[in-house]
């Protein structure tokens, strides 16, 4: 059998095609590893802050329990949390001793403000004392952002109830 000069240009077109469609889909699956090795390692990361900020909000609730959590407000004063002086929607908050309210109050976290690669900061938003039924409540937003040079960082805001005894 013979080969025309027509067919033999054919079989070299083919071959070509047929090698740049493996070399496109090995390409694109290198891509999809690679991606993937990525996105699992922001997600650990991103775990591994919001692990950050259940401890400090672990830590909140065990000292605002035993009415051991200290707040200073924006004039740099510190008091417990559970003495501030709010406005009547208890959005605005103050130490007894400032002149001025603020929209929320830093919440000391001593040992806690750093966790492991994250540092951890929190702020009371918002605090109610009900007299009638002898509570408190509080809400608590905290941040874990890394401290590592990674963008990683985590937001939680919750709301804690303490009942007291007078």
């Amino acid at each position: 059998m013979s080969i025309q000069g027509k067919e033999s240009g054919l079989a070299l077109i083919v071959t070509l095609l047929l090698g740049l469609i493996a070399a496109g889909f090995i390409g694109a699956m290198m891509y999809m590893l690679g991606s993937g090795t990525r996105i699992s390692g922001m997600e650990a990361r991103y775990t591994s802050a919001l692990q950050a900020a259940k401890g400090g909000a672990s830590h909140i609730t065990q000292e605002v329990t035993t009415f051991d959590l200290r707040c200073t407000d924006g004039s740099g004063e510190t008091c417990f949390c559970d003495m501030l002086d709010t406005t009547d929607s208890g959005e605005e908050l103050k130490c007894p001793d400032s002149s001025s309210y603020d929209d929320s109050v830093k919440v000391e976290l001593d040992a806690t403000e750093t966790l492991g690669n994250y540092d951890v900061t929190s702020n009371l938003v918002s605090y109610v004392k009900n007299q009638t039924i002898n509570t408190f409540i509080f809400t608590f937003d905290l941040t874990a952002q890394s401290n590592i040079g990674t963008e990683e960082r985590s937001d939680i805001e919750f709301v804690y109830k303490v009942d007291y005894d007078d």
